[in-house]
């Protein structure tokens, strides 16, 4: 069994204490970062997002997973082809959003001296294959098929969730693959992405917000029931897993994963992801 550990939406709380799971653990990990996320980060302690960002970048994998999340907006963000930008009706494309993104992230890994120039054409980690990207609220995927040959339109999986399949294609023609999900670590939403920069979500008074509503063992039967072939993408959120209640969520994170490192399971990151065993979840 493959499995794929994915988060979205950081750098935030939680994702120091994710990547101290993932070193104690030793298993590899993808990010789906946020710039207006990271814009955040920078505010509050720049310091220490930099130290993140660099764990990342030299041993986990990252994605793109917009500038600005669709504010949480999703049909409007989909059905308009983008961000509202201002009070006249003025918009940043799906395309624009991810490419803001972008140079939010090679930006900071330029000033960090990990890049030699900040106009990459894509946010790459140290030793990433393939650029990555995750589409805000849709299951959507547009995954190339590495057999085919290059420049090929055919792909291994596309799968367009409700109204997101112009974006899924605009992105894959600028050359990511648009990653999806198999299960996800279910948890409450109690935070909105357009209202999160003067959240303290350490705060005693929002300690409890933002939390797994499911086991290690829940996700873990869900897990062996769901994916393609033997390959298991589970999506998760770094915020669930921060420090401050006493359920101890980061203990939750590594018995889910030492469970599946004692049956032989493989931890890999989506740049590693096969063309192996081909199967569609639609070819429309």
């Amino acid at each position: 069994m493959e499995i794929y550990l994915t988060f979205d939406d950081g750098i935030q709380e939680g994702t120091e204490e994710v990547l101290a799971v993932l070193k104690e653990t030793n298993v590899r990990a993808t990010f789906f970062l946020v710039g207006t996320q990271l814009s955040y980060a920078i505010k509050k302690d720049r310091t220490l997002l930099q130290t993140l960002l660099k764990e990342i970048y030299i041993h986990h994998t990252i994605g793109n997973h917009s500038y600005s999340h669709a504010n949480d907006c999703y049909a409007d963000y989909y059905t308009n082809n983008g961000i509202r930008i201002d009070d006249n009706g003025n918009r940043r494309s799906i395309l624009l959003d991810f490419e803001k993104s972008k140079d939010t992230i090679n930006q900071l890994l330029y000033d960090m001296q990990e890049i030699d120039t900040a106009s990459c054409v894509y946010p790459l980690a140290l030793t990433q294959k393939m650029p990555l990207a995750r589409l805000p609220g849709r299951n959507t995927w547009y995954v190339s098929d590495p057999q085919q040959p290059e420049g090929s339109t055919q792909a291994l999986i596309r799968h367009f969730e409700t109204d997101s399949r112009k974006g899924a294609e605009e992105l894959y023609r600028a050359g990511y693959n648009v990653f999806g999900w198999n299960t996800e670590w279910r948890m409450t939403f109690d935070f909105h992405h357009d209202a999160s920069s003067n959240i303290d979500r350490y705060a005693p008074e929002n300690i409890w917000k933002d939390r797994p509503t499911e086991t290690w063992k829940q996700v873990r039967d869900k897990m062996l029931k769901t994916g393609i072939g033997n390959k298991v993408i589970l999506l998760m959120h770094e915020r669930a897993f921060r420090k401050g209640t006493d359920k101890k969520e980061t203990e939750q994170l590594s018995a889910l994963i030492n469970y599946f490192k004692e049956t032989g399971a493989a931890f890999k990151s989506l740049d590693e992801y096969t063309s192996s065993p081909f199967q569609f979840l639609n070819s429309k």
